[in-house]
């Protein structure tokens, strides 16, 4: 943003820090330790992250959030216009919620 490069970025955005998730529950797993608690500070829940807030606050053209596939390749499609018109886009595509590894 900083830069005003002409990226296009996808968010592929499963109300997760999942790595983290994954690297806990192993951990906990390998400790012996409860798996109560593992989902603190790793979902991205109450409140929702908003990806195109985020983005518009730091000057690149946010779209979404887009959970209908059907309306993705619209949304996809104006993100291009912006990029080719040379400024920076994001595009916050929800996707399946993540399982517990």
């Amino acid at each position: 943003a900083h830069y005003n490069i002409p990226t296009l970025q996808i968010v592929l955005n499963n109300g997760t820090y999942f790595q983290d998730e994954g690297h806990q529950t192993f951990m906990a797993r390998d400790r012996e330790r409860p798996m109560d608690d593992l989902g603190n500070g790793i979902f991205l829940t109450d409140p929702v992250t908003n990806f195109k807030a985020l983005a518009d606050s730091f000057g690149v053209e946010g779209f979404g959030p887009v959970s209908d596939p059907k309306a993705l390749g619209d949304v996809l499609d104006e993100a291009i216009k912006t990029v080719r018109s040379g400024r920076p886009a994001l595009v916050d595509v929800v996707t399946q919620k993540a399982m517990r590894a």
